[in-house]
């Protein structure tokens, strides 16, 4: 028996399947068995689809802590804490700003982060110059306030990354 592409496959049973509803419609069979769809789209393979596996909090707190106590890179082990575990995406961390943090100044208690802007990198094609560009969030449910559990609004509180350079 020869093979057949999907595709052609798929083709050969629309036509049979025209053919099955007409016959249904005269009355000479009671359904159509050729009622199936084949996917012939290599998209769907199974095998090679994405499987979406984020980060579990003890992997987010191990790494941050490799970068804090191993590499003595604090800066970056609070940005990986806050990213991880306030789930924002990276055009939307990009986008904040100072202001955008709620946080009081008692130790324990949670704070606010509100994100109301986006930031992404762009090349200017005429002048090959990188800037950033600043957006609204995409649709209307982006904008939110996200809310900070105590133990991360304190690391901020406390964290390098909010100490602003003393003036002179």
């Amino acid at each position: 028996m020869a093979k057949r592409s999907p595709k052609t496959a798929k083709q050969a049973l629309g036509v049979l399947r025209r053919i099955c509803n007409v016959a249904v419609l005269d009355g000479a069979i009671t359904a159509n068995p050729a009622l199936v769809k084949l996917s012939t789209s290599s998209k769907r393979n199974a095998r090679n689809r994405f499987t979406h596996t984020p980060l579990r909090p003890d992997q987010i707190a191990a790494l941050a802590d490799y970068l804090t106590k191993d590499r003595g890179l604090a800066t970056y082990g609070l940005f990986i804490l806050f990213a991880g575990f306030t789930g924002l995406r990276a055009a939307e961390l990009a986008g904040l700003e100072i202001r955008d943090l709620t946080l009081s100044d008692l130790a324990g208690t949670a704070g606010a982060v509100r994100v109301d802007r986006t930031k992404t990198k762009r090349r200017d094609d005429s002048t090959g110059v990188v800037s950033w560009h600043t957006e609204p969030p995409k649709t209307d449910e982006s904008r939110r306030t996200v809310p900070l559990e105590a133990w991360l609004a304190d690391d901020l509180r406390t964290g390098r990354l909010l100490r602003l350079p003393e003036r002179r």
